[in-house]
């Protein structure tokens, strides 16, 4: 009975002592849990944080591209001007022609309506 008695009181001491490990583990547990729900709510809220910020940069990329354009408009007006310019020139030189063509015909006409014999002649 002596042997049961020892026995019994070894399985009562493993007993508490694993009650001790449970509520060690059990407390390290929810430490645990608590420190991951901390961490899940930093998580989301830097989630949150980093999509306001990446609509904010494609915000701010449209608007450089946009600047990116009004940066060009000066090279724009001044290659404008040039061909402006050219074409006034060309504009000049082709009339030039057309009322150099335009006397020589005259003259043309000028020289044949003396020349030029009445098929009606009346009586």
């Amino acid at each position: 009975m002596l042997l049961f008695r020892n026995a019994v009181s070894a399985l009562e001491e493993v007993m508490a002592t694993c009650q001790l490990a449970q509520t060690g583990v059990e407390e390290s547990f929810r430490a645990s849990l608590g420190e991951t729900s901390k961490l899940s709510s930093e998580i989301r809220n830097v989630s949150f944080r980093l999509e306001a910020y990446s609509e904010t940069v494609g915000s701010l990329q449209k608007e450089l591209k946009l600047l990116n354009k009004y940066e060009r408009i000066p090279a724009a007006y001044g290659a404008t001007l040039q061909e402006v310019a050219r074409r006034i020139n060309y504009n000049r030189s082709v009339k030039a022609e057309i009322d150099d063509l335009a006397a020589r015909l005259e003259a043309l006409r000028a020289d044949e309506v003396p020349k030029r014999v009445p098929v009606f002649v009346s009586s």
